[in-house]
């Protein structure tokens, strides 16, 4: 679906690049292979991927023929399991340009059609829990992913008690909390 997921290498060390993905790699940016909206179509999915990878680069570069393509698609998210939904936000939401992500993704209108309110600064944390905390105050969107009950409990805790800027000392306090009143609770 991206130019640098379609190279390859044999057993002698030989890379085929098929669609210029070395290039891509080293400006930065993440493309379709051919025309953006096709590749889209052919599966909506490839939208929050598009957002998963540019989110490892550092400094994304943004095409806006392929955000515009992806503006024009994004009701398209709304056919996406949760599940999968929920799979690729946690890689995206740890991710080094989350926070350049997050942003595009709310202001392409993806965030609206996979259920994300985003209303806080994107903030990159280890933990994407945490990180989600951070971006919304709806604490209803872990049951509409189907996070685990410990983790939609801790969503909940985060967005009532300590929405925003929280230092790493007490983010770590509280995720202990946390742990240890769901270990005791299941127990």
């Amino acid at each position: 679906d991206l130019t640098y997921n379609a190279m390859s290498m044999d057993f002698d060390g030989t890379v085929y690049d098929y669609f210029n993905g070395m290039n891509d790699l080293q400006n930065s940016t993440s493309k379709f292979v051919g025309d953006p909206a096709e590749r889209i179509k052919e599966d909506y999915l490839r939208i929050l991927r598009y957002f998963r990878f540019q989110a490892r680069i550092e400094n994304p570069t943004w095409s806006q023929d392929t955000l515009d393509a992806i503006r024009n698609n994004a009701k398209g998210l709304t056919n996406i399991s949760v599940e999968r939904i929920w799979q690729e936000m946690q890689k995206l939401l740890i991710s080094p340009s989350m926070a350049s992500a997050v942003s595009w993704m709310d202001k392409t209108g993806v965030a609206k059609y996979i259920g994300l309110n985003v209303v806080g600064t994107p903030k990159r944390f280890d933990n994407p829990i945490i990180a989600l905390a951070n971006i919304t105050n709806d604490a209803t969107i872990g049951a509409k992913w189907k996070l685990s009950n410990n983790d939609k409990a801790l969503l909940a805790f985060l967005i009532v008690n300590i929405r925003i800027n929280f230092s790493f000392n007490l983010k770590r306090t509280v995720l202990s909390f946390i742990r240890n009143i769901c270990i005791f609770v299941r127990d």
